[in-house]
């Protein structure tokens, strides 16, 4: 771009503005250009376009300027620009802020609005030649640069600590060697969490942090998972969520923890059960084999040749249970009962 005193030059101040324009958006392109929300990454769009936009607008004004072009073609380049600027305005004023972004945002919406005003009246000048149009032009210009040096003060102070809430583990019972899935759910409506973390220790040893992945929802509002790795068996895990915004405010979820069982902790508890066990089946296997021995069943002698009852009397056949025993005198015939 030359800014001289040419006959149709550009004049300085108009040269100066659209510098101090470009400049102006690029600064808060970079202060906005996190993409950590939707409404800061359309934000980030709508610069872009307006960047793009104003650096069309400057050529065609420099060559018309330097006579390269004439007004009307000036003036049907820049009418080919206003439905761009149209549109930008649109998308502008359809966004939705997030809460406590609402100054910004009317700011924001101010600056477009003039880019796309600034625009018109330099179309106006093309056609009419009219220097009025191109002061009022000038005028707008210097208005939207004042109004895009002003959006970066308006960005909230974030002073208060991110939510966490909801924090499970999965298993709920790990076993030794198994990984331990942490999610949370965390909340920070002003400037967003720039990171959530899984704070971890081993047997009450030093920390370590590993971080978690946003899964579902957004930074403002949204669901984090994380793991911790497998320990050894016997260890003990102690674990916390912390969750960072982007005003540098830290929350930290309530400590919880679990156990790895260690099965030699077990081994003298299994070895008394399994005596206790064998112990109960031998003493249930003793008291079985005397029953099986010793009902109430004759023996024969062979000297008599004859079979006995308890009661003494001969018999051709068992004795019933009715039959009382009776010890003969001169009987050989005994029962294992009296063994």
């Amino acid at each position: 771009m030359r800014c001289g005193k040419s006959e149709r030059r550009m004049p300085e101040n108009l040269c100066v503005i659209w510098i101090i324009l470009l400049v102006g958006c690029s600064q808060i392109t970079c202060v906005s250009a996190s993409p950590w929300t939707e409404y800061r990454n359309q934000v980030e769009s709508i610069f872009q376009t307006l960047d793009s936009l104003n650096n069309m607008l400057s050529t065609i004004h420099m060559n018309f300027a330097q006579k390269k072009i004439s007004s009307a073609e000036a003036a049907a380049q820049m009418n080919v620009l206003a439905p761009r600027f149209q549109e930008v305005k649109s998308k502008a004023e359809n966004l939705a802020p997030p809460p406590k972004w609402e100054r910004y945002h009317q700011s924001f919406l101010g600056m477009v609005r003039l880019n796309l005003e600034s625009s018109t009246e330099l179309r106006r000048y093309f056609e009419s030649g009219d220097e009025e149009r191109l002061k009022s032009s000038l005028s707008v210009i210097r208005t939207a640069v004042e109004q895009a040096q002003q959006l970066s003060t308006l960005i909230p102070q974030d002073e208060t600590q991110p939510t966490i809430s909801g924090v499970h583990r999965n298993p709920l019972n790990p076993v030794a060697q198994e990984s331990v899935e942490l999610t949370a759910n965390a909340t920070d409506l002003q400037t967003g969490l720039s990171r959530v973390i899984a704070n971890y220790t081993v047997n009450n040893g030093n920390w370590t942090a590993k971080n978690m992945q946003l899964t579902a929802g957004s930074d403002w509002n949204g669901t984090w998972t994380g793991s911790i790795p497998g320990q050894a068996p016997g260890s003990t895990v102690k674990y916390e969520v912390v969750a960072m915004d982007r005003g540098g405010n830290i929350a930290r979820s309530e400590l919880q923890g679990y156990s790895l069982w260690d099965p030699s902790d077990y081994i003298p508890i299994v070895l008394v059960a399994v005596i206790v066990v064998l112990f109960v089946v031998v003493r249930v296997r003793s008291k079985k084999g005397k029953k099986e021995t010793g009902t109430d069943s004759p023996v024969t002698v062979e000297s008599t040749g004859a079979l006995f009852c308890p009661s003494g009397k001969l018999r051709d056949q068992s004795c019933d249970s009715t039959d009382q025993y009776n010890e003969p005198s001169k009987t050989a015939t005994y029962y294992s009962d009296h063994y």
